[in-house]
């Protein structure tokens, strides 16, 4: 079959490792990571892995940490490891025609732009690009004479025929990540002498719109928190939640929020990290705001 032209027909079978991408599964994992936000905790004993979105894994739920030896002095802000500018965005793929031309139209698209406010971050711009997807513009089929709603489009590098549409399908763009809205109605089409009323529709996922469901709270943090670091003696118990669920899974490991007293002053916050030592655990602790 010709690689420009993999499509098999309506009702016919897609043999999906002939489509993916060579892309390895720490690679693609990762890159949705880095899109939704996501963070990991194992269970050893049930050997389950739980994925969450940071900002939707935090809860309000008190867990008291007693028996507190010490507390350093000095907290570290955590601005002052970020720049002042931050733009979170997907690849800009411009070896996909269709992307190149909205780009050198209206520009980039599908990011969104952070200022910190805190004092304490560096004076930079910092861009953080996923390490995979890409976003996908989307446009007109003015070759059916249909000109709205406009559709995704990925062009990849082919050729173009009379009608400035590529001559065969694309190869050879960066992977996508986008989100399926069903079949919708909006006008007709024909593939293989078939009328179609409904189309796959589609849209590009958008860092301006992912933000504020799975990084708003995470940058809040990073902007106003602290991380202050204590040496407790603590139960076993304590020390299970971590390796395992004993109880509740929204109110163990790091979901909570923890709190402790150092000299009648009551401290609480998310946790950052935790190392254990015998019936001793250093915690760096997210102060709350």
């Amino acid at each position: 079959m010709d690689e420009r032209c993999r499509y098999t027909g309506v009702g016919k079978t897609i043999v999906c490792k002939d489509w993916l991408p060579d892309v390895s599964q720490l690679d693609f994992v990762l890159a949705l990571k880095e899109a939704y936000n996501l963070r990991f905790t194992p269970d050893i004993y049930r050997q389950t892995v739980y994925v969450e979105a940071y900002d939707n894994s935090i809860n309000e739920n008190i867990s008291v940490i007693d028996k507190v030896d010490h507390i350093k002095p000095v907290a570290e802000f955590i601005s002052q490891n970020y720049a002042k500018q931050i733009r979170l965005k997907f690849k800009t793929d411009e070896g996909d025609k269709a992307v190149k031309d909205y780009v050198d139209i209206n520009g980039e698209a599908f990011y969104k732009d952070i200022t910190l406010n805190s004092l304490y971050a560096k004076k930079e711009i910092d861009t953080r690009e996923n390490s995979l997807f890409a976003w996908t513009a989307s446009g007109y089929i003015e070759q059916n004479n249909v000109f709205s709603p406009a559709v995704l489009r990925i062009f990849g590098g082919q050729n173009f025929g009379i009608f400035n549409y590529p001559e065969y399908r694309p190869t050879g763009f960066a992977p996508r990540l986008i989100r399926y809205a069903g079949l919708t109605s909006g006008f007709n089409w024909y593939v293989n002498s078939y009328l179609r009323t409904t189309y796959p529709k589609a849209t590009s996922e958008d860092m301006s719109v992912l933000f504020p469901l799975y990084f708003q709270k995470t940058f809040h943090a990073i902007d106003r928190g602290k991380i202050i670091k204590i040496e407790a003696q603590i139960d076993v118990s304590l020390i299970q939640q971590f390796i395992t669920v004993v109880n509740d899974i929204d109110e163990e490991g790091f979901r909570p929020t923890y709190e402790f007293t150092v000299n009648g002053e009551k401290y609480s916050g998310y946790l950052n990290k935790i190392e254990f030592n015998a019936d001793k655990a250093l915690m760096e602790l997210i102060i709350k705001h």
